[in-house]
């Protein structure tokens, strides 16, 4: 029996009209787009904007540094230009300036310079990480290694191995203190000069700190920063980098924020002295907005996966 499909599976009353195909994106019409974007957009961002937060005078530049290539977008009033030139992973402060000499533009004509880098995202993902050492509530000096027990197969013997912690052993450090939940203290912070010295005994250059509900009350924390703070040339603290409960993932970040921290600071102190003192530099973080270099430098974290 020869089973044949109803009259009006054929008729095109019914049928959806075909959309049409989306229109090409050219270079050209991709650069229009940014260049509108540079020309309404605002620096969300306190020190590094200008009054009223509108763009400063001369060019404003938005520069994209890839692993294999420096995209820049120039714009003035309506005219714009761009290039794509191949970045130097050893140099990408000489990634802009060959990217401002191809589209014609000094740097003394930069009103403002939007920037994004994958840079700290690299660096993470390479290992190409600053040793930090940990200071952290003791009893919870391990929780880099510990993590949490939401693995799969939970109860099995054979654990699958796991990367390296991000602290070794011999670098954490911990702090006689205990706050509850609410900010309360439930033990004072002791023997502070021992857990500082043997933080500085490290030899590192970066020391992130993240204790026990910090995010609660950051007293503790800024007593310890306050005696390491010119000591050591990075800090990062768990309640500025990420203020919130889950000791882990708190914990993770501020290790990872005082590991990136020297290259992003190092890196925009280089690129901030290569430009001209009225200019204004924004860098990228991974919400989509700008932040100052100086607030970049305290959390370079926020930059990684911050490419547009």
């Amino acid at each position: 029996m020869t089973i044949r499909a109803p009259s009006w599976a054929n008729s095109t009353a019914l049928a959806w009209p075909r959309p049409e195909p989306p229109p090409v994106m050219t270079a050209t019409l991709s650069c229009k787009r940014i260049s509108f974007l540079l020309r309404v957009a605002r620096p969300m961002h306190g020190p590094g904007r200008s009054e009223g937060g509108q763009w400063m005078a001369g060019w404003q530049v938005g520069i994209d540094i890839g692993g294999t290539f420096t995209d820049i977008v120039a714009t003035l009033g309506t005219a714009f230009r761009t290039a794509k030139v191949p970045s130097r992973a050893a140099d990408p402060v000489g990634s802009i300036a060959a990217a401002l000499a191809v589209i014609g533009v000094a740097p003394g004509e930069i009103g403002d310079l939007v920037h994004g880098t994958t840079r700290v995202t690299n660096a993470i993902v390479e290992g190409r990480l600053e040793p930090v050492a940990l200071l952290a509530t003791e009893g919870f000096e391990d929780i880099v290694e510990i993590g949490r027990q939401s693995r799969r197969d939970l109860y099995r013997l054979e654990v699958p191995p796991k990367p390296a912690p991000l602290v070794p052993c011999g670098r954490r450090i911990p702090v006689t203190e205990r706050m509850a939940h609410d900010g309360s203290v439930l033990r004072p912070l002791e023997d502070i000069e021992a857990a500082v010295d043997a933080a500085l005994a490290t030899g590192v250059r970066s020391i992130a700190i993240a204790l026990l509900h910090a995010y609660a009350n950051p007293a503790h924390e800024a007593a310890l920063a306050a005696r390491l703070r010119g000591r050591v040339p990075y800090l990062s603290l768990s309640h500025q980098v990420n203020p919130e409960a889950r000791e882990y993932e708190r914990t993770v970040a501020t290790v990872l924020n005082a590991a990136v921290m020297p290259l992003a600071a190092e890196y925009l102190a280089r690129l901030r002295a290569e430009l001209p003192a009225t200019a204004r530099l924004h860098v990228m973080h991974s919400a989509g907005g700008m932040a100052s270099p100086e607030a970049a430098s305290e959390r370079p974290l926020l930059m990684a996966l911050s490419g547009p």
